[in-house]
């Protein structure tokens, strides 16, 4: 099974240096520093999720608290390019880190002002806030899995894993195989050390843990 961990710590460096321009948060392509988040968003995905065109795949959005131990933020999944040539999991991604890059500015700007940065993308920019606070994105792609399975696993890692930003819930359908061969997959990411120590906190945090209805847990 390939899987595989995207860093964000760029792209959130880039948004922290930029964030009081909003040239910078342009969706359009119509700003050089637009097409700057553009570079520096094609730069982390090169190193991070090879092309994968023949393969289905699903993406875990969240980040690690302080004592390291990770938070589920978001859970997608990604098609093949037999679905469509912008169906495969890379160009997801790739569009999601584009599209909904309010993920990044709602890390270090309030709501209200990330809200109103691109009126033109208004249910881009509402979903993204969902994904705020994620520090990584987790990515696998299994073999021999077919169409009609993806969205049951999907499903099912949803309702185990319980990420805060999927606000849509489905019942789970069937017992496969691969929903638990997948979440092994995330799981042995997820506890990697090197992956552990790439641990960073944003500020934002603090507000996150007050989002999801509950304290940012404590050390004892």
């Amino acid at each position: 099974m390939q899987s595989g961990v995207i860093h964000l710590k760029e792209i959130l460096s880039f948004v922290e240096n930029h964030k009081a321009q909003d040239d910078a948060f342009r969706i359009d392509g119509s700003t050089d520093l637009g097409d700057e988040y553009i570079a520096k968003r094609n730069d982390v995905l090169s190193t991070s999720v090879p092309r994968i065109p023949d393969k289905f795949g699903f993406y875990l959005w969240g980040f690690y608290d302080h004592k390291k131990f990770w938070v589920n933020v978001y859970l997608g999944k990604s098609g093949n390019e037999v679905e469509g040539k912008t169906a495969h999991l890379r160009y997801r991604i790739r569009e999601e880190l584009g599209d909904e890059r309010a993920f990044a500015w709602r890390a270090f700007c309030p709501k209200d002002k990330v809200i109103s940065l691109d009126p033109n993308y208004p249910a881009e920019v509402k979903r993204a806030i969902n994904k705020a606070g994620s520090t990584h994105i987790f990515w696998v792609a299994p073999p021999n899995i077919e169409s009609q399975n993806i969205e049951p696993i999907e499903n099912a890692l949803i309702e185990t894993m319980n990420p805060t930003g999927n606000r849509r819930r489905c019942l789970p359908l069937g017992d496969l195989q691969q929903t638990g061969e997948v979440l092994e997959s995330f799981r042995g990411m997820i506890h990697r050390q090197e992956n552990r120590d790439s641990a960073y906190r944003l500020n934002y945090h603090k507000e996150f843990w007050k989002w999801v209805g509950q304290a940012d847990p404590k050390t004892p």
